[in-house]
C-alpha cells in the first residue's frame, strides 16, 4: 500500500488560491451577507466544515452585525486558510466572533513575542509548549501586579496551579496568592467550585494571619470540605500557638558562580538573586587558595575539588576538597582527593539516600590523568574506578539518566613526545556495568568548552578547535539516536565559560573572549525567538569558572571569620 498525498508546500499554496477565488474575487461563492455598508462572500461548504453552526443556515447578518470589518474580514479568510497573521488591537473581538459562532475549542493563538502585557492570553489561548513554558515564568516574576489584571480571570485552572505552587512567586505576601485565588473562582462560582480545593493547596496558609482568614479567607473556604478542613487547622494552630513564630516569605532560587581563573578575583563567589534580578555585591564571601577547582552542588553543599595551588612558586595540583553547608554558610574539609587534579571535570548522581560524585580525568603536577574516582555522601571517602578510554584534561562531563557523558577535551600523542591535539571524542561510563564506551563523535573538536543536559538531551558549546580557533557552534546530543546536530551559536566566540539552566533559559557567562581577556558578560538564550538576550554583568571578569543552579534558598551568606582553606 503506498500512501499519496498533496506535499505541504502545494497545500499551503491550494488553500491561499481557494480563499482567493472565494473571498477576494468572489467566484462560486452560495452564500452572502452584509454588515453595514460591507458585504462579505463565502462558500457554505468552507464554513460548514469549520463549524456545525453554519448548518443551521443561521442569519449571518445579525450574528456578525456586532463585529467591525476588519474582524469579519480575517474570520472568513481564517475559515479558508487555517492561518491568519491578527493584529493584536483585533484580537479579542476576533475571539469574541469565534465564540459566537462556536470555534473557540478549535483555534490556538501564537505570539510573536511574549512579555507581561500579553503573558496572561498566551497562557489562555496557546497551545505552543514553549511559549506556555515563557508565559509561565514572566507571570510568576510579575505576578503580584498581573493578578488583577482582567485577563488573569480567564486563566486555565491547571495553569494557575502551577503559578501558585511556584516558590518564585512573586508576592509580597501569601495573602495576595490566596486573593487571587479567591478573585478567580467568584469570576464563576458555579464552574469553578470543583477547582477549588487543588488551588487552595498551592497557598502557604501557614502564612495567613487570624484577622485575614476571619475577613477575608472564610467565606472561600467554606465553599469546598477541603477549604474548611484548612481553615479550621489554621485557626487551631494559631490558638494553640503560646508563642509566635515569624513566617518566612516564598523563597527563591539562586545562581551561584565559583572560582576560576584569572589575573585577579577569580578565587571568590558571586551570587545571582531571583529575586533581586541581580548579582550581589557581599564582601562577606569565601575565598580560597587556589584556583582552577572544579565545583558542584551535592544536596545542600557546594563541593570544591582539587586545582592548582602554589608551592614555593611552582604550581602544584592539588589534593584538597572542602564544601560549603548551605544552611549554615560555613566551609568545611573533607577527605582530598586520591590524585592531585586540575582542569578536570566533576559530576554527581543520587544513589539511594546518598550521593555519588565522580572527578574525572584532569592533569596533575606531571602528567595527564585518565583516572576516576567516586566519592559517596555517606562513606565519604574517594574509590578508584574504570579509567578513561583516552586520557584528556579541559574536557566536559554531564550527566543523563545514570551515564556520564565525556566531551572533547586535550589529549597528549603518546607516539609523539609533547604533542598535544584537541578532540571531538566522547566517552559514556554506564554506573550499571562500571564502563566506558565511545559513542559518535561530536562535530567540532572542543577543548575548554562547557557542556549541560536539558530533558535528556546534552549540550556542547564553544571552546577551541585544533587551530586554536576560538569556536561559537553549539550542539545537541540525542541518546535514543547517537546523534549529534547544530543547535545555535552563541553571542561570541568563547571558551572556559561555564553553562546554567536557569528558569527554563539557557544561561552562558564569563569567559575568554578573541580579546583573549576574560568577561564579566552573561547572557540569556530565547529558544523561541531564537536569540541571545543580554543577562545582568557579573562583578568579576572569569574564566574557567562554573555556575551552579541552587533551586532552593537555603544559600547563607558566608561570614568572614569562617575559615577557608
Amino acid at each position: 500500500m503506498v500512501k499519496i498525498k498533496w506535499r505541504s508546500d502545494f497545500s499551503a499554496k491550494r488553500s491561499k488560491y481557494f480563499y482567493e477565488a472565494m473571498i477576494k474575487k468572489k467566484k462560486y461563492d452560495d452564500v452572502s451577507f452584509k454588515v453595514g455598508d460591507h458585504s462579505f462572500f463565502a462558500h457554505m461548504i468552507v464554513l460548514s466544515a469549520c463549524s456545525e453552526f453554519f448548518i443551521e443556515n443561521k442569519d449571518l447578518s445579525a450574528t456578525f452585525s456586532k463585529f467591525e470589518f476588519p474582524v469579519i474580514d480575517e474570520m472568513l479568510k481564517f475559515c479558508c486558510l487555517g492561518e491568519i497573521d491578527l493584529e493584536e488591537k483585533y484580537h479579542k473581538k476576533f475571539l469574541e466572533l469565534a465564540k459566537e459562532i462556536e470555534i473557540t475549542d478549535k483555534i490556538a493563538t501564537q505570539y510573536n513575542t511574549i512579555d507581561e502585557t500579553n503573558c496572561l492570553k498566551v497562557l489562555t489561548f496557546s497551545d505552543n509548549p514553549m511559549s506556555i513554558d515563557t508565559a509561565l515564568d514572566i507571570t510568576i516574576e510579575n505576578f503580584k501586579t498581573l493578578y488583577k489584571n482582567p485577563d488573569f480571570l480567564g486563566l486555565p485552572a491547571s495553569y494557575l496551579v502551577k503559578v501558585l505552587k511556584s516558590n518564585d512567586i512573586n508576592v509580597d505576601s501569601e495573602e495576595q496568592v490566596f486573593d487571587s485565588v479567591k478573585l478567580w473562582v467568584e469570576r464563576d462560582v458555579k464552574e469553578r467550585k470543583s477547582e477549588l480545593a487543588e488551588l487552595l493547596g498551592s497557598v502557604q496558609f501557614s502564612l495567613l494571619s487570624m484577622k485575614f482568614l476571619v475577613t477575608e479567607a472564610m467565606s472561600v473556604c467554606s465553599l469546598s470540605p477541603k477549604g474548611i478542613e484548612m481553615f479550621k487547622h489554621r485557626m487551631r494552630s494559631i490558638c494553640q500557638s503560646s508563642i509566635k513564630k515569624q513566617s518566612l516569605p516564598r523563597k527563591s532560587d539562586k545562581i551561584v558562580l565559583i572560582g576560576g581563573n584569572n589575573e585577579k578575583d577569580a578565587n571568590t563567589i558571586e551570587i545571582y538573586d531571583g529575586n533581586q534580578k541581580n548579582w550581589l555585591k557581599d564582601e562577606n564571601t569565601h575565598t580560597f587558595n587556589r584556583t582552577n577547582f572544579t565545583s558542584l552542588l551535592v544536596g545542600n553543599w557546594i563541593m570544591i575539588m582539587g586545582g592548582v595551588k602554589e608551592e614555593n612558586n611552582i604550581p602544584v595540583a592539588s589534593v584538597m576538597v572542602n564544601y560549603i553547608d548551605l544552611e549554615n554558610g560555613q566551609m568545611k574539609s573533607l577527605e582530598p582527593l586520591n590524585h592531585g587534579r586540575l582542569d578536570f571535570s566533576a559530576v554527581t548522581l543520587p544513589n539511594g539516600s546518598s550521593h555519588d560524585v565522580y572527578a574525572i580525568g584532569g592533569l596533575s603536577t606531571l602528567e595527564y590523568l585518565s583516572s576516576v574516582e567516586r566519592w559517596n555522601s555517606e562513606t565519604k571517602k574517594w574509590v578508584s574506578i574504570t579509567q578513561l578510554i583516552q586520557a584528556v584534561y579541559w574536557h566536559s562531563a554531564a550527566v543523563i539518566g545514570t551515564d556520564i557523558y565525556v566531551t572533547g577535551g586535550k589529549e597528549k600523542k603518546i607516539k609523539k613526545k609533547n604533542t598535544f591535539k584537541t578532540i571531538n571524542a566522547v566517552q559514556k561510563y554506564s554506573v550499571k556495568s562500571n564502563s566506558w564506551t565511545n559513542c559518535t563523535p561530536m562535530n567540532e573538536n572542543r577543548e575548554n568548552h562547557s557542556s549541560i543536559t536539558i530533558k535528556g538531551k546534552l549540550y556542547v558549546a564553544g571552546g577551541r578547535n585544533n587551530t586554536q580557533k576560538f569556536l561559537a557552534s553549539v550542539e545537541s546530543y540525542d541518546p535514543d539516536k547517537n546523534l549529534w546536530t547544530p543547535y545555535c551559536n552563541l553571542p561570541n566566540p568563547a571558551y572556559g565559560f561555564s553553562l546554567c539552566f536557569y528558569r527554563n533559559n539557557l544561561l552562558f557567562i564569563g569567559g575568554l573572549d578573541e580579546t583573549s581577556y576574560p568577561m564579566n558578560n552573561a547572557w540569556q538564550y530565547d529558544e523561541m525567538n531564537k536569540v541571545w538576550n543580554v543577562f545582568p554583568r557579573t562583578h568579576k571578569s572569569r574564566r574557567q569558572t562554573v555556575a551552579i543552579f541552587i533551586p532552593h534558598d537555603s544559600i547563607v551568606y558566608p561570614k568572614k571569620d569562617v575559615p577557608s582553606n
